[in-house]
């Protein structure tokens, strides 16, 4: 585990919000792994709650970086739809609460954008941003929106952007926006967690293995599988840890391939013996 992790553990443990440690690992070995690779560019997070993920992305600020923050906070949002979605997921978040916890917690000041979003364009130039973490409005219209904003503000070589609820079934919204777009590209899937989906603009290769020996370090096991002609990693979570608890231990880790038909079939005639043998 990198030093920035470590560090981190008081205030990831203190902070309410859904940031799994997962990804928290993931975020620490990506960008690290940019850096070995000498990219460069500002990070940017749209949704930021309480700040879980925010402040651990102030702690990987390089020098001439910026860390750029969009989220509505109190402002209403636009659609009755999307307000119904904010007050149920996110009540009592307010701009003054959470700089007033950036004040104590993050390492570095970020720049703050209360808007909505698609406005962004606006005020971040094209090709500026190296990372960006997409956790703002989970409904289709928004979350294209934000699709294509990743796609307009993503250095156009080795800028990565992390997807969140992915595979989340309360918010079919955003596989429904991210998955056509990421067929048509130019945005390429690379790593799917429990929780999120990382794909990126023209990935670096010294980044892209940096990142897979990283999380193998790290004890994570990965999966290779084949997705629009692009090899994906799969993070293996054991079940009984849950995406949002950080594991009491760390299974080995290993990189295997996805089963083949007949591997799979094997297997499951396998298990299936077993539950049907006689007592």
């Amino acid at each position: 585990m990198q030093q920035d992790v470590i560090d981190y553990l008081p205030v990831y443990r203190r902070l309410s919000g859904w940031f799994a440690f997962t990804d928290l690992l993931v975020f620490d070995a990506l960008l690290d792994a940019q850096a070995a690779s000498g990219t460069t560019g500002d990070l940017l997070e749209i949704g930021v709650m309480h700040g879980k993920s925010a402040f651990f992305l102030s702690r990987k600020v390089r020098a001439a970086e910026e860390l750029i923050l969009c989220d509505l906070f109190e402002m209403p949002p636009p659609g009755a739809e999307n307000a119904a979605e904010n007050q149920a997921s996110y009540p009592g978040v307010t701009r003054t609460a959470f700089e007033t916890s950036a004040a104590q917690l993050a390492t570095r000041a970020p720049r703050v954008l209360q808007m909505a979003s698609a406005l962004l364009g606006e005020h971040v130039e094209a090709g500026t941003i190296r990372f960006a973490h997409v956790d703002g409005g989970h409904l289709y219209p928004e979350v294209s929106s934000d699709v294509a904003l990743s796609e307009r503000l993503l250095a156009t070589q080795d800028g990565w952007v992390a997807f969140d609820d992915i595979r989340t079934p309360h918010a079919p919204g955003v596989a429904a926006a991210v998955w056509p777009a990421l067929a048509r590209g130019p945005l390429e899937p690379v790593l799917i967690t429990p929780t999120k989906l990382y794909a990126a603009r023209e990935p670096d290769l010294t980044t892209r293995g940096e990142l897979q020996r990283s999380l193998v370090g790290y004890g994570l096991e990965l999966e290779e599988q084949k997705v629009f002609d692009h090899v994906v990693l799969r993070v293996v979570e054991p079940l009984d840890t849950g995406p949002y608890r950080r594991p009491s231990s760390w299974r080995g880790a290993a990189v295997t391939r996805g089963l083949g038909r007949e591997e799979l079939a094997q297997k499951v005639r396998g298990v299936a013996a077993r539950l049907i043998r006689p007592r």
